[in-house]
């Protein structure tokens, strides 16, 4: 309570629209230099998963280019989602 009355203005954050989080990461790819990194419809199933927030967006992304990177793959897509995401991990291969 002390810490909460010192604080003069506060940012609240609402859930974004799957839209939004899609328009994020087409730019933050482009950005990054490979816009076509992502399959088209595993980044929308990625931005519909993230519930609306940005940080787990990112975090689901980055889990799929650490897997994609170890993989030697040119392009993310479902397959490896549901590699990197399944209730039933499988052991990590290593090279």
């Amino acid at each position: 309570m002390p810490i909460a009355s010192r604080i003069r203005s506060r940012l609240r954050l609402e859930a974004l629209p799957p839209k939004q989080l899609q328009e994020c990461m087409n730019h933050l790819l482009k950005a990054a230099g490979n816009s076509k990194l992502l399959s088209p419809s595993l980044s929308q199933t990625v931005c519909e998963h993230a519930s609306g927030n940005l940080r787990l967006l990112m975090n689901m992304a980055n889990d799929l280019l650490v897997a994609a990177s170890r993989q030697e793959r040119q392009v993310i897509d479902e397959k490896l989602y549901f590699e990197v995401f399944s209730l039933d991990p499988k052991p990590v291969k290593k090279s």
